[in-house]
């Protein structure tokens, strides 16, 4: 899990934006500059990345792979759909 994790950050560095620069002015007033400045967002126009929870013999979160998310969030990477990414 922790492999493809890391594959998938490194795979999606170049799309990665800081959130400190999306210039949400609530967040700002809600965590750390420090916080805002180190995660990223990148955005996706299809489904959110889900690692393959079955194929790693995991059955009983296997349900995880087929729902709709509208994010999910790896390490300081959060992969959100693009209908999504405002700061409500």
């Amino acid at each position: 899990m922790r492999n493809w994790i890391d594959n998938l950050l490194e795979t999606n560095k170049d799309k990665a934006v800081r959130v400190i620069s999306l210039n949400f002015s609530k967040l700002q007033q809600v965590f750390p500059p420090e916080l805002l400045t180190k995660a990223k967002v990148v955005t996706v126009t299809n489904k959110v990345p889900i690692p393959p929870i079955s194929d790693i013999g995991l059955l009983e979160l296997a349900e995880i792979e087929h729902m709709d998310m509208a994010g999910i969030t790896y390490k300081d990477f959060l992969f959100i759909k693009q209908a999504y990414r405002t700061e409500s």
